[in-house]
């Protein structure tokens, strides 16, 4: 038997982080760009930047 776990963190009510977005960061550490880490996730550039501005401003909300 194998279990598989999908997490999603949300802050504020609002989605943190998914495995959509963690697949996404995780191309992006690989490759170092975010055009490149958006192609290789699935999504395109525009998703990609949104989704990395929405968490940069969840952070910042939480921590002020």
């Amino acid at each position: 038997m194998q279990a598989e776990i999908l997490l999603t963190l949300r802050l504020q009510q609002k989605l943190f982080a998914d495995p959509r977005r963690i697949a996404l960061l995780k191309q992006i550490e690989q490759t170092g760009s975010i055009s490149q880490g958006a192609k290789n996730a699935g999504i395109s550039y525009k998703s990609a930047w949104d989704a990395i501005n929405d968490m940069n401003t969840l952070e910042r909300a939480d921590a002020g």
